[in-house]
């Protein structure tokens, strides 16, 4: 007993040290996060599974409540867990194919280990989940051998990065996961992390919530990854109806050799490096979405198209997106090689109906890929002459385009109507090095 609370004093210790540094730091800070403990700290002891109710065949009936005391109890293969009204609480339970059957809460401060069958997830299953993470145990009852629905109810939950490049949240293939209102990051100083990341297959998340970095409030100076949302090596997911935003990185990652991906609908606000990166994929469409305020380190694009050194990127859409004052608009491009490195690839990028308006940079800059098609899109820019790029691409098409300088531009912008296409950087369409090519019908409001 004595070590349990030595470990529970310590650790609120090192949680009043981060609430002061944080409030010293980030003083300008909307919000600081109201930090909490674990859920429960372990003794290392372990129990007979028996203790936590009354086994009838392969059904464990757990009828009243058990107090684990930071125990833990490892359940045999293929046990059901039937909570008849009893809540199990304080303690880690380590699953083998394990199912669950019953309603209401059924756990109280309990971590979840090993291997689970429970289609059907929610937070009701848990009666605290105030704690740092608490997401981790709800999330750890999906296995990928099973089709999984997560769904998480109202409330703040808070996700904490323990080190460089964590993962808050880690979904398996066949998860479809329900977020009704907030994740919260916990503020850190990483160059790297993930609060969601989804790998595997057949991976959608949606439900009208929100995923919240801690770009105003983050500790450190240095790093561009820290991503709302990666998805990384998944084929066939989606991200739908969810509101992310104030990554100290991306809003959005997707690269792993990710395939047919899917995100729609969604606002992205405030992202620093970018609001959706795509460095390694085929097949992703980006529709219906509202990308805002991405500022704070290079690209600084609200999506930027970019394989990575000796990846590819093929066949991305953007539909019906509007990007509203971000430093730049859409980018794709890829690198050159150095020093005998392999080329990354991009093939073919689709940009349609879509409204741009950004600061300082190209609402849409197309840079050495197969095919860049720009249709029936309205561009808005403040900063120098050029409105579209097209530099080494196979085949450019810019066509029913509505271009909408700002302030002072738009009289310097007439001087360039008759040629409006060309090398020249000073072109409203500027082009160079590209091998077929088709513009019509791109005109500047008011002339």
């Amino acid at each position: 007993m004595h070590r349990i609370y030595r470990g529970f004093l310590s650790q609120w210790v090192v949680v009043l040290l981060c609430m002061v540094s944080v409030s010293c730091r980030q003083s300008n800070a909307v919000s600081v996060v109201e930090a909490r403990p674990y859920a429960v700290v372990l003794s290392g002891d372990t129990i007979p599974f028996t203790q936590l109710g009354q086994l009838n065949g392969d059904r464990l009936i757990v009828n009243k409540d058990f107090d684990m005391k930071g125990a833990l109890s490892k359940l045999p293969k293929g046990v059901m867990l039937c909570f008849k009204g009893g809540v199990i609480r304080n303690g880690a339970l380590e699953g083998d194919d394990t199912k669950i059957e019953g309603r209401g809460t059924m756990f109280d401060k309990v971590a979840i280990k090993g291997i689970w069958n429970v289609p059907k997830i929610s937070t009701k299953m848990f009666s605290d989940l105030s704690y740092e993470n608490a997401l981790r145990d709800v999330v750890a009852l999906a296995s990928p051998k099973v089709q999984n629905r997560i769904t998480i109810e109202k409330g703040d939950y808070w996700v904490k990065s323990e080190r460089n490049g964590d993962v808050g949240l880690l979904l398996c293939s066949n998860t479809k996961l329900e977020l009704k209102d907030t994740i919260r990051l916990v503020p850190n100083d990483y160059k790297h992390y993930y609060i969601v990341r989804a790998t595997g297959e057949n991976i959608h998340i949606g439900g009208n919530g929100c995923i919240i970095g801690d770009k105003p409030v983050h500790l450190g100076a240095e790093g561009q990854w820290g991503m709302g949302i990666s998805i990384m090596g998944a084929v066939n997911a989606s991200v739908k109806d969810l509101t992310i935003k104030e990554c100290w990185g991306d809003c959005i990652y997707i690269g792993g050799r990710s395939k047919n991906v899917l995100i729609e609908n969604c606002k992205l606000d405030n992202g620093r490096r970018q609001g959706v990166s795509v460095t390694k994929a085929d097949g992703v469409t980006i529709k219906k979405c509202l990308i805002k305020n991405v500022s704070g380190t290079n690209p600084q694009y609200a999506i930027d198209i970019e394989p990575n050194r000796r990846d590819s990127v093929d066949n991305i859409l953007i539909e019906n997106v509007t990007v509203l004052d971000c430093m730049g608009g859409i980018k794709a491009t890829r690198g050159v090689p150095k020093d005998g490195a392999i080329t990354p690839w991009l093939g073919r990028v689709t940009i349609k109906n879509c409204r741009v308006s950004c600061k300082t940079r190209f609402p849409i800059s197309m840079r050495r890929c197969e095919s860049a098609i720009v249709n029936n899109c309205i561009l808005s820019w403040a900063r120098g002459k050029t409105a579209m790029v097209f530099l080494e691409v196979g085949e450019a098409i810019a066509e029913d385009n509505m271009f909408i300088p700002k302030g002072n531009l738009y009289e310097t912008i007439r001087q360039y109507v008759k040629e409006s296409t060309g090398r020249d950087a000073g072109k409203l369409i500027r082009i160079d090095a590209v091998r077929k090519k088709s513009f019509k019908n791109n005109i500047i409001k008011g002339l």
